[in-house]
């Protein structure tokens, strides 16, 4: 196909599709709304939308539905000018709410009407962009600036899909176009003064719709007040009232007393007779009525009455005649004598205590209080159901609320915090604690162990350091069961290493195994204490006391009742064992409850069991690799460098390895030969075995040479 027919073929479908701009097809309505499908020419970007909804007469939408209701907010994705309207719960997404309209679903990728169908979506990455979908591909959230020629959601309100133009307006494009002389929505305000041309003599003109009226001055008429009224009522024709004058006549209104077209009667007084018998005379010209008391009737009341429920006098129930009296028989809910009274549905307090009654007719509603529902609000309404807790919880309904259950190791309201393992400070000896997850990590200082750094390790002693409290004779029990005795403090050397590290741990007074005996202190072993400078010089020990490193006193030692309970230390004789690796030094205590190592320089780990890769930071260049020794690392270059690092980069033609003098060329990665005059039409194969040395990968660069890379 030549160059030409193919742009004749492309002009003539971008005439065609040109012609397709704003084309419109009506999808569905929801919520006053009725939703459109217009033609868009160009890339499908928000301002395009707009545009093509705007010219068609309607408004534009977004991705959602700007509806809020409770805790239900779809404004992520929606900005003033786009329709707000309610998605009755659905969903947020406008594509969704459709498709369930459309399709009986919120699957909007595999509902067909919505193929190629774009909204605007803000917020997306702080801009406002088109957003849509397609149906072949089962594809959502498309960025229309990747789209052209499609289609725009839009919508017009369902009023002003029928809405009938006034004064001779048409409707075009849910718009009315009105006449000259009509404006506003309906063409409903006239913009023409009718006055300006009217020919009112007489009068005062008034301006209506497309017309006017003549107001006329007294003694004129006609449409525009040019003819003379004559007055009828100049001559006095009447006689015993007021004359009225009016076009072509006149009328008489009479005094009382009299009658007649001028007044010339007078009137007489029927009732003067007396002619009711049962009832009150009303006197009218010419005649007089009757008002019967109950149970009367006829012209003269002079008949009694067979029914007197003819007056329907029960207001909501059913009348029954008696004789001259009547009786209402009152419908459901109503009660008084005429049924006119609303019954209290409610003084029977028929709700249960967590609603208030409501009265009603013949009837009562429970209105419940929040949490509950159901006619008797039995039901208690699950908070739980729109999932408020986080991924990470479990939400547990309560009457008008919910609570989240966090799992191990989170807090708050909504399981948003994790727990501060540490905040408790449980590592000992000035260990540096480390949160995790639901659980923390100790790390010790030198000479220290353990979970909580709670054991000391020296040349010959180790010290434990308890995490709970007991009484002086328990903590010598525990202490032998750990395989060691309470600490014998030997003096201010002692004393002052143990409270150096209980002050950097839980800073609490601990028991030593120093105790009263009859008169004399002594250690565990029951061997007296001699020498005591380390303790406090305000010690008073009755018999039957123990002593503790008080943290009152700067952890000097002072007497208390051996039955408090306090932390204690516990001591245990440091031993070599053998269960470190690599050459490190093993030490144990506490009958091997207790082992360290001392790793020798390159090893790492609890038993030294692991070489410390020296290769982790990646120390070689160029792309040399590493190879890990104890306690170094070797570099291995790739072909071209070379020094401790693989740092030096290589003169790769010097000496130059070309055959027959070639010019060579260095680029890094290899090498290249060039032939220095090529001949045209020389031959292009020159790599062969012996053409790049070993580890090289010779590649043909046609009539001009080859090039050897690594490889």
């Amino acid at each position: 196909m030549s160059l030409w027919r193919f742009l004749l073929i492309l002009f003539t479908a971008v005439t065609a599709w040109s012609s397709a701009q704003g084309e419109q097809e009506y999808l569905t309505s929801v919520d006053r709304y009725g939703f459109y499908k217009v033609r868009v020419s160009g890339t499908m970007s928000a301002v395009n939308i707009q545009a093509a909804c705007e010219a068609a007469g309607m408004r534009y939408v977004c991705n959602h539905s700007g509806f809020v209701r409770d805790r239900h907010s779809c404004t992520n994705h929606w900005m003033p000018g786009c329709i707000k309207y309610d998605d009755g719960g659905v969903s947020c997404v406008t594509h969704e709410v459709l498709a369930d309209k459309l399709c009986g679903n919120t699957d909007k990728v595999h509902c067909l009407p919505l193929d190629d169908t774009f909204v605007i979506n803000p917020h997306y990455l702080a801009m406002t962009v088109g957003w849509g979908m397609d149906y072949q591909t089962a594809s959502g959230g498309l960025i229309g600036g990747n789209y052209h020629d499609k289609y725009a959601l839009c919508a017009v309100s369902e009023g002003l899909q029928y809405m009938p133009c006034m004064n001779g307006g048409k409707l075009e494009n849910f718009v009315c176009q009105c006449p000259a002389w009509a404006t506003g929505l309906k063409c409903e305000t006239d913009m023409v003064d009718d006055c300006e041309r009217s020919f009112c003599q007489n009068g005062t003109c008034l301006d209506h719709l497309n017309h006017y009226i003549c107001q006329c001055n007294p003694g004129w008429t006609g449409v525009n007040c040019d003819t003379a009224m004559v007055n009828e009522c100049m001559n006095s024709p009447c006689l015993h009232g007021a004359c009225v004058d009016f076009l072509g006549g006149y009328t008489c209104r009479c005094d009382p007393g009299w009658t007649g077209v001028n007044c010339e009667t007078e009137l007489l007084n029927e009732c003067l007779s007396n002619p009711c018998l049962m009832g009150a005379c009303v006197d009218h010209q010419d005649h007089y009525t009757c008002r019967c008391d109950p149970g009367w009737t006829g012209i003269n009341c002079d008949v009694d009455m067979v029914d007197e429920c003819l007056s329907s006098p029960c207001v909501n129930g059913a009348c029954v005649d008696h004789q001259n009296h009547y009786t209402c028989q009152c419908d459901a809910g109503w009660t008084g004598i005429y049924c006119d009274f609303d019954m209290d549905d409610c003084s029977s307090s028929p709700c249960p205590s967590n609603s208030t009654c409501v009265d009603q007719v013949n009837g009562y509603t429970c209105q419940c209080a929040p949490g509950w529902a159901g006619d008797s609000c039995q039901t208690d309404i699950d908070e739980c159901s729109s999932s408020p807790c986080p991924a990470n919880s479990t939400c547990v309904d309560d009457v008008d609320s919910y609570t989240c259950e966090c799992p191990l190791g989170w807090t708050g309201g909504s399981c948003e915090t994790e727990i501060n393992e540490c905040a408790s400070n449980p590592c000992l000896s000035g260990g540096t604690c480390v949160d995790e997850l639901n659980s923390y990590k100790c790390l010790c200082p030198e000479k220290t162990a353990g979970d909580n750094c709670e054991t000391a390790i020296f040349a010959t002693e180790c010290y434990y350091f308890s995490a709970d409290s007991l009484s002086h004779k328990d903590a010598a029990v525990a202490c032998t069961t750990m395989g060691g005795h309470l600490a014998d403090v030997q003096g201010t050397q002692e004393q002052q290493l143990l409270g150096d590290l209980i002050s950097h741990g839980s800073d609490v007074s601990h028991w030593t195994s120093v105790r009263t005996s009859t008169a004399s202190l002594v250690y565990s072993d029951g061997s007296p204490v001699f020498g005591s400078a380390w303790m406090s010089p305000t010690a008073y020990g009755p018999f039957d006391q123990c002593v503790l490193l008080d943290s009152q006193d700067s952890y000097q030692g002072n007497y208390h009742v051996c039955s408090e309970e306090h932390n204690f230390v516990c001591e245990s004789g440091a031993s070599v064992c053998q269960y470190c690796q690599n050459g490190g030094v093993c030490s144990s205590c506490f009958a091997d409850a207790v082992v360290t190592c001392e790793c020798p320089v390159g090893f790492e780990g609890a038993v030294c069991e692991s070489n410390i890769d020296d290769c982790s930071k990646s120390p070689c260049h160029n792309n040399g690799t590493c190879i890990d020794l104890v306690d170094d690392f070797e570099c291995v270059c790739d072909r071209g460098y070379t020094g401790v690092l693989c740092e030096n980069d290589l003169d790769l033609c010097n000496p130059n390895p070309c055959p027959y003098g070639w010019n060579c060329v260095d680029n890094v990665h290899g090498i290249q030969c060039e032939i220095p005059d090529p001949v045209a039409g020389a031959r292009t194969d020159y790599c062969s075995r012996y053409s790049c040395g070993p580890g090289w990968h010779c590649m043909e660069d046609g009539p001009t040479g080859f090039s050897c890379v690594s490889g």
